[in-house]
C-alpha cells in the first residue's frame, strides 16, 4: 500500500527543524509537542487510489494530478520564500492558484465535511417527504411487504430522531467524495486566481504555523448566517529561510461560487433520493419498531 500525502512533503519541508532536516514538530490537542519525520505526517494509505473496479479507469489518476500540481508549484513557492515582492507571470499565478485550490480541497477534513453535508441533506429531504401524507400513502402502496402501521411507526421514529440515515463509507463512496473534492478545487481555483494577492512577512521572531488542513478560507465580514458562506480570503503560510516568515493572502468578495457549491449539493441530494429511500426500507427491514 502506498502512503499518499494530502499535504505535500516539499511544502512540509519548509517547516522542518533547521538543525534536523526531515523532522518537524507535531502538535495534537491534549498531547505534548514531539518531533516526527515528514514522511509520517499528513498522509494516509492509498488516500488517492480510486476504488472503482473498472479497467478503463486509471486508479492512480488523482495521485498523478496532485504530483503534477506539486511539481509546477514547488519552484514558485521556493522563489517566494526569498522574494522581496510578489511578482509572478500569468502561468506562475495559474500554477500557484491550482496548487492552493487543491491544497484547500484535498484533505480529510474537507472530505469529512462533504460527507457530513450529504448526510444532513439526505436526512433533511427524507424528513420533508415523511411530513407529506401523500408521500407516506405512496410508500405504503409501493411496499406491500410492510404493514402500514410499521411504515408509519418507522416514519415517526425518523422524524423524532430515533432513526437516522447513515452515509456508508469505503469503496466507491470514497471515489465520489474525492470527485466532490476535485469539483470544489475547480471552483476554488477561479476564486483564488481572480483575487488580489498580498505577500505577508512577519517583522518579529514569531513563526507562521501550518496544519493538516493548511488553507484557511474565511467568511466575508458581510456574511449573514441565513446566506450561503461567502469567502473573502484564502490563506496559506510557509516559512522563509532568509527573510523571516511569509504568507500568501488573497482577498476579494465572492458569492457566486459558494452558491454554486450549495446548488450542486442540493441537486445531488434530490437525484439520489430513490437510493436513499431504498436504504430507508433496508433499515426498516432490519429493525423492530413495535416499541416506537
Amino acid at each position: 500500500m502506498a502512503k499518499d500525502h494530502y499535504v505535500p512533503q516539499f511544502y512540509l519541508r519548509t517547516f522542518q527543524i533547521p538543525t534536523e532536516p526531515g523532522l518537524i514538530y507535531l502538535y495534537r490537542r491534549k498531547s505534548r509537542v514531539r518531533k516526527i519525520t515528514i514522511r509520517k505526517v499528513a498522509q494516509a494509505e492509498d488516500y488517492y487510489d480510486l476504488k472503482r473496479n473498472d479497467p478503463t479507469v486509471d486508479k492512480a489518476g488523482v495521485d498523478n494530478l496532485m504530483g503534477m500540481s506539486e511539481r509546477k508549484a514547488a519552484p514558485i513557492v521556493q522563489h517566494l520564500l526569498t522574494a522581496s515582492s510578489l511578482t509572478l507571470s500569468d502561468d506562475e499565478r495559474t500554477y500557484l492558484s491550482w496548487f492552493v485550490a487543491l491544497l484547500g480541497s484535498r484533505t480529510p477534513f474537507v472530505r469529512e465535511s462533504i460527507a457530513s453535508i450529504q448526510r444532513a441533506l439526505h436526512n433533511r429531504d427524507i424528513k420533508k417527504m415523511l411530513r407529506d401524507d401523500n408521500e407516506i400513502a405512496a410508500m405504503i402502496s409501493e411496499h406491500p411487504e410492510q404493514s402500514p402501521e410499521a411504515i408509519k411507526r418507522a416514519c415517526q421514529a425518523f422524524l423524532e430522531g430515533d432513526l437516522e440515515l447513515t452515509f456508508g463509507r469505503g469503496g466507491e463512496t470514497e471515489d465520489w467524495l474525492m470527485a466532490q473534492q476535485l469539483q470544489f478545487a475547480n471552483i476554488l481555483v477561479e476564486v483564488i486566481r481572480n483575487k488580489h494577492w498580498n505577500l505577508i512577512e512577519t517583522n518579529n521572531s514569531r513563526s507562521f504555523l501550518t496544519s493538516d488542513n493548511p488553507v484557511a478560507t474565511m467568511p466575508s465580514p458581510f456574511h449573514r448566517t441565513a446566506r450561503p458562506l461567502v469567502m473573502s480570503m484564502a490563506i496559506f503560510f510557509y516559512p522563509s529561510r532568509q527573510n523571516g516568515h511569509c504568507g500568501l493572502r488573497t482577498e476579494s468578495w465572492l458569492t457566486k461560487s459558494s452558491k454554486s457549491i450549495e446548488t450542486r449539493c442540493r441537486s445531488f441530494s434530490s437525484t439520489q433520493l430513490p437510493n436513499v429511500m431504498s436504504q430507508f426500507f433496508r433499515m426498516l427491514n432490519r429493525r423492530n419498531f413495535n416499541g416506537c
